[in-house]
């Protein structure tokens, strides 16, 4: 009996453990993605990778959030540089089929640019506690840099 006692405890541990790590997996899957954008003008591949990737996984049925920060803001201006057309476009078709996009108020002055230069949909987040990325960074998102 005490034989059989001996094993027992490491497998019911691994069979915990293993259990534990499926369920981690489960949950990650349904966490929100933040996508945050610093590119712009001067590193267009990587601003337009950010946006590219945005539409994709939101199409797969991810809960997907864009924050414009830093050089990334000039993607959402209604007028952009000529380079960031696309991903421009891009970024207004993640808008209309539901995306949520979030801009740093302190970045889009910065650029020279005002919240009635953005997209319409486009969301201010005040810097710089930036309350409205915190409260997705507390609900566990994983986050893409771009």
């Amino acid at each position: 009996m005490q034989k059989n006692l001996k094993w027992a405890i490491p497998i019911l541990v691994a069979l915990i453990a293993t259990t534990g790590i499926a369920m981690q997996q489960v949950d990650a899957y349904k966490r929100t993605v933040m996508i945050h954008i610093t590119a712009g003008e001067a590193d267009f591949h990587s601003a337009t990778m950010g946006v590219e990737h945005a539409k994709s996984t939101f199409a797969a049925g991810k809960t997907v959030v864009v924050l414009l920060d830093v050089d990334g803001v000039a993607l959402a201006a209604k007028n952009p540089p000529a380079n960031l057309k696309t991903a421009n476009q891009n970024l207004q078709e993640f808008l209309d089929s539901g995306g949520r996009v979030i801009a740093c108020e302190h970045c889009i002055a910065m650029a020279g640019l005002k919240s009635t230069d953005l997209l319409p949909g486009v969301e201010i987040d005040k810097h710089p506690q930036m309350p409205k990325m915190q409260q997705i960074l507390d609900d566990a998102a994983v986050v893409l840099d771009y």
